[in-house]
């Protein structure tokens, strides 16, 4: 089509508008959101590498440091390509991508250092592990030999002064377990405490990864199956077990593994010392298991890793304080605190109607295990086990710890008189006032269980009179996995919304969105002079379930996106029915006339096609005088919701209402100006791309859209 059969409708930016489209705007709609995050962690973990290598006095953490920079670089530069790559290889900026480059960093920056030290140590090199390795070692010796993996006060004070510190097992004697191989097989590097406690961190990780992944695919086919849609339910079906329909994991899932991986904290403490990864991972797989209310299971992981550390156990208590508040919910027949049960969740209904003892089955495994581990070593020598696992960790044995990091619990003991005692009493406080805390409000799902344990591992760490920089692994990997956690939150989120109770932070799908843009828009129903126009292809399914909520006609309306050649994916403008064309002077300024016509005609003609084949020979609805709702699933740049005004005022149309699910703010301030009404319950200040907020948002094919209008084109 010649640019000069229709109208254009140039679009000329306010100076608000352009001071708002700064980089910082233009840099998050070019990019993925998460790229940015992920060059800065690499960036910085750089630094942190070489600054280890170059300055750390103790060889394994310099060794590690040396070998991990380069790993670290090399991610960097990883992610400076994708950045570079932009829209244009989406398969090498989307989160697949960025979880295959997150497990390839930690293989460099942990796996490859902590193999190469270990070789080196099996090879006679000294300095190639921290204490805790050759302590779960001497343990797992001493419980083969024994079986405990415990010496008696008298049998450590007998050892050489140097050497005392290595007859301790501060630990519960689940971790002696890891010095087996050693003890068994002999000097090598894959019996090294420390491969395993990888395996074990891996497969945990690994496991809670996977859960989440399935019942994000689950929660997605029961939302679809609930929203009564068809094709949106034989969608979900058909990308059951993937997050997203390209089989692509969330975003959340994806930093929430990178802050328990990469990130140096915990890449340098399993490198070197490692055994509170494999407690990590276990309680974060205990956490993943809660959240879709597995909390048999879940008492059982937890309480392996009570078996292994104290850490453990705070994490369990939280989690006893869910699994009961659980309890409660469902006795009320509501399902969670405060909330009734969606009936489409196979995990949720199936447990309440066999209203099994959530908190008792838990109980079993979360405390059963760990004192049924501390059985066997009380039986063979309980002044031992008193020794280390009682004395030790109060600063009442032989030695002291050597976790010196200096934090106020460290230096108030170190420095205040009587400064262990009031170490302790601060750690008490603050014990109560989170016990209060989980009294008065205890958490209504997993995110909120971990969000409690961030907190009270934080104050554990800092007020506890022994004490390391790498227990704040804890704290921070707690934090990350809230989002990733809120499975639960977010479903009874949507579901508010749909009743017109709430603000959303998200969607399952299109049909479900439109349920909730119907519920912003129930003033209209039944209004004999309202019809709904959805922007072809992924504005009809939502247009579909808005029209049959208000009990209005529906018909599609056809508009063509103009990208720029080489990147069709950023638009210079939209063009839409009667030539009419929006062009936007911020990108369509750097294109010459025969460009912008040669992509007006191309676009023109598909404008054309897709008109005859939706509509099957059936006129368009008549938009004179009417009052008319515009409905797209997503406002980005809002060009193409423009074009989409502009045609329906010229053809008439009394009021126009423009609506979304979704919208940066820039779009929906931009098309105040233009609609009559702009109705768009989430407005983020992140804005990124569309499908971000979607769980499922599989492409929209012209067969589902010419189905929808053959079964709505009239009033219900």
């Amino acid at each position: 089509m010649d640019g000069e059969a229709g109208h254009n409708v140039r679009v000329f930016p306010s100076f608000r508008q352009r001071r708002s489209r700064s980089w910082p705007d233009y840099w998050r709609r070019r990019f993925a959101p998460g790229l940015a995050v992920d060059l800065g962690l690499y960036l910085c973990s750089t630094i942190f590498a070489g600054v280890t290598a170059l300055a750390a006095t103790l060889p394994p953490h310099a060794e590690w440091g040396r070998l991990a920079v380069v790993g670290y670089a090399l991610a960097t530069l990883a992610v400076l390509g994708q950045l570079a790559a932009g829209h244009r290889a989406p398969t090498l900026t989307g989160t697949a991508a960025r979880a295959v480059l997150t497990v390839a960093a930690w293989a460099a920056t942990t796996l490859l250092p902590l193999v190469t030290e270990a070789a080196q140590r099996a090879g006679g090199q000294a300095g190639r592990a921290q204490e805790e390795v050759l302590v779960v070692e001497h343990g797992g010796q001493r419980l083969l030999d024994t079986g405990s993996p415990y010496l008696t006060r008298a049998a450590i004070a007998a050892l050489p002064p140097d050497e005392r510190l290595f007859g301790y097992l501060p630990y519960q004697p689940g971790m002696a377990l890891f010095g087996l191989p050693r003890a068994i097989a002999g000097t090598a590097w894959y019996t090294d405490a420390r491969v395993w406690f990888a395996l074990v961190t891996a497969v945990t990780i690994g496991l809670g990864a996977r859960l989440l992944l399935r019942s994000s695919a689950l929660d997605r086919a029961a939302l679809a199956s609930s929203a009564g849609s068809t094709a949106s339910l034989t969608s979900a079906n058909r990308h059951a077990g993937t997050a997203n329909p390209n089989g692509s994991p969330p975003a959340a899932l994806v930093r929430a593994v990178q802050a328990a991986t990469v990130l140096p904290i915990c890449a340098l403490t399993l490198a070197v010392g490692g055994d509170d990864l494999p407690v990590l991972g276990l309680c974060l797989l205990a956490l993943c298991l809660a959240a879709r209310r597995r909390f048999g299971a879940s008492g059982v992981t937890v309480g392996l890793a009570g078996a292994l550390k104290l850490f453990a156990w705070p994490v369990a208590l939280v989690l006893f304080v869910l699994a009961v508040a659980a309890r409660q919910g469902d006795r009320a027949g509501t399902g969670r605190p405060g909330n009734r049960p969606p009936e489409d969740d196979p995990d949720v209904a199936g447990r309440v109607r066999q209203r099994a003892p959530a908190p008792l089955i838990f109980a079993a495994g979360a405390f059963g295990l760990p004192v049924l581990a501390l059985v066997p070593a009380f039986l063979v020598n309980r002044s031992a086990a008193v020794e280390n696992v009682v004395k030790f960790p109060l600063g009442k044995g032989l030695v002291s710890s050597p976790a010196a990091s200096p934090f106020p619990g460290h230096l108030i003991t170190t420095s205040v008189p009587d400064g262990r005692v009031i170490a302790a009493a601060l750690l008490v406080l603050a014990g109560v006032a989170i016990a209060i805390w989980l009294v008065r409000r205890p958490p209504r799902d997993a995110a909120d269980a971990a969000g409690v344990c961030a907190i009270g591992l934080l104050a554990a760490t800092l007020l506890m009179p022994a004490t390391r920089f790498g227990y704040l692994l804890y704290p921070i990997a707690y934090a990350v996995w809230i989002p990733v956690l809120r499975v639960q939150r977010r479903r009874r989120d949507l579901t508010d919304a749909e009743r017109g109770g709430g603000g959303v932070d998200g969607y399952q799908n299109r049909a479900q969105a439109g349920d909730v843009l119907a519920a912003g828009l129930r003033q209209y129903a039944g209004r004999p002079d309202v019809c709904v126009l959805g922007l072809v292809r992924g504005g009809v399914p939502v247009a579909a379930r808005v029209a049959g909520a208000l009990r209005a006609p529906l018909d599609a309306l056809v508009v063509r996106k103009l990208g720029v050649p080489l990147m069709p994916e950023l638009a210079f403008g939209a063009l839409g029915p009667g030539g009419v064309r929006v062009l936007n002077d911020e990108v369509a300024g750097g294109l010459d006339e025969g460009t912008i016509e040669d992509v007006t005609r191309h676009e023109a003609n598909e404008l054309a096609r897709r008109e005859a084949l939706y509509r099957g020979g059936r006129a368009p609805l008549r938009l004179g005088g009417r009052t008319v709702i515009i409905v797209d699933d997503g406002l980005a740049t809002g060009a193409t919701a423009q074009a989409a005004v502009a045609t329906v005022r010229s053809q008439g149309a009394a009021r126009v209402v423009l609506a979304a699910p979704v919208g940066s703010k820039q779009a929906v301030e931009w098309l105040r100006t233009t609609a009559d009404e702009v109705v768009c319950p989430l407005v983020p200040e992140v804005f990124g791309a569309v499908g971000q907020f979607f769980a499922s948002f599989e492409q929209v094919t012209d067969e589902t859209v010419t189905a929808l209008l053959a079964q709505q084109v009239a009033p219900a």
